[in-house]
Order: structure tokens, then C-alpha cells, then sequence
């Protein structure tokens, strides 16, 4: 067995005039299960397009139009005539007739790749959207060996002294995965402070599913966050 230690060093743009950031979460679809997304039933075993589907399969006509009205823009998933149906996420009373009446003859079926990510671009902020894209980003780099001890921003108020929220999750990319070990002084933040418990300290793992945590900024000062790390791997 061989001890090494890695550290992370996570720089989040933490200044009043920058951002680029969104709720840490467990998955990349944690962002989307507030705003638009929130009135659906979000189950840990289900990812956000599996919701969505499952309700496309069981909502009413009038509930439909009323979160269409209210900004949900989703591609409508049906065999051969998917986008066609309403490529641009909003329909005509016409196109939901028939959308009701292909799902009564079962011709619904899940999403595609691009279906799903153009109905986050016609329903997500900017700022969610490129959260999910950044961690949609670097799940596909783990699935290329490419994985390893991950940090992003998540979320800025933008203010003095305000806060920011930042994601760290770990991407198993190795045959026999081992959750890193936190190591002396845990999560630390330079210009800012955790508000709350420290969601990593000495002894800790870095769980696959990601933790999170919301920091206090130092005035309109960027804020450094970092974490030291000890993997056990074998030779």
C-alpha cells in the first residue's frame, strides 16, 4: 500500500462582480430540483429527466399549460415525431392534443441526449445550466480515467460579505475505487469562512456523492478553498 497526498485547491470567483455558480449537490441534476424543476417528486434513485418523463406520462392537459405558462419548457418525447412535435418548448393547443393523444397510444419514450439538454436550455437559468454542463463535464471525464478530487462554484449573491456555495465530489477513476481521506485541518477557505459545521474534517472521506458548503466571503475578496488529501492505493 502507498500513501500519497493530493492536494485540491479550488479558487472560486467570489468577487461581487462574478459568479458562475449553483447549489452543491450529491448529482449534477441537484441545481435543477429548485426553480422550475421544484414541483415535481424527486427521488434519490431518479435523475431529473426520469422525473420528467414520469410526469409527462401521468400529468393532465390543464396542469400541462399551466407550467408551460409558468416557464417549463420541455421537449416533448414521442416516438419519430419528438422534436418536430415543439421543437422550440412552447405549444400551441393543438400540439398538446396530440402530444395526449400519441401518449394514449403509448408512443412516449425517454428523452434523448440532446432532447433533455435543449429543454434545460429553454428552462434553466444560465447560470443553472452551466453548473449541470460543468458537472455533466467532468462525470464524462471520469468515466474516461480522467476523474479524481473535484471542486466547483456553485452559487455568489454577489454581495460584500455575502456568500458563496461550492460542490466538492470525488469521481472514482480507478477499477477498485477508495473515497479519499481528509487530512489535517479539513476544508479550508482563505478570505471567507464556513457558516455552519465544516462538512469535511480531519479523518473525513470525501464521499462519491459530493458534499457541499456555503462560505462567508471576506469583503468583495475572492475566496480560496482548498482540501489536503491522502489516498490509499495500491502499487
Amino acid at each position: 500500500m502507498q500513501k500519497s497526498t493530493t492536494p485540491l485547491l479550488l479558487v472560486v470567483i467570489a468577487l461581487c462582480t462574478a459568479a458562475n455558480c449553483q447549489v452543491p449537490s450529491s448529482s449534477c441534476d441537484a441545481p435543477l430540483k429548485d426553480g422550475v424543476f421544484n414541483f415535481m417528486k424527486h427521488s434519490s434513485s431518479k435523475s431529473i429527466d426520469e422525473a420528467t418523463f414520469e410526469w409527462l406520462k401521468t400529468v393532465t392537459k390543464t396542469e400541462f399549460k399551466r407550467r408551460q405558462s409558468a416557464g417549463f419548457k420541455v421537449i416533448i418525447p414521442v416516438e419519430g415525431v419528438g422534436v418536430p412535435l415543439g421543437y422550440q418548448g412552447d405549444y400551441t393547443d393543438d400540439q398538446i392534443d396530440n402530444f395526449f393523444s400519441l401518449r394514449d397510444q403509448g408512443k412516449m419514450r425517454m428523452f434523448s441526449s440532446q432532447e433533455w439538454e435543449d429543454t434545460l436550455r429553454k428552462t434553466a437559468s444560465d447560470a443553472i445550466l452551466k453548473t449541470w454542463l460543468d458537472c455533466k463535464r467532468l462525470e464524462a471525464e471520469a468515466s474516461r480515467g480522467l476523474g479524481g478530487l473535484k471542486g466547483w462554484p456553485v452559487s455568489d449573491d454577489r454581495q460584500p460579505n455575502g456568500t458563496v456555495e461550492v460542490s466538492l465530489r470525488y469521481f472514482p477513476n480507478e477499477p477498485v475505487p477508495k473515497a479519499p481521506v481528509v487530512e489535517a485541518g479539513g476544508l479550508q477557505v482563505d478570505r471567507g469562512r464556513i457558516l455552519g459545521t465544516n462538512p469535511l474534517k480531519k479523518g473525513d472521506t470525501v464521499p462519491f456523492g459530493g458534499v457541499s458548503a456555503v462560505i462567508q466571503r471576506d469583503g468583495n475578496h475572492p475566496v480560496k478553498v482548498w482540501i489536503n488529501t491522502t489516498n490509499f492505493c495500491r502499487k
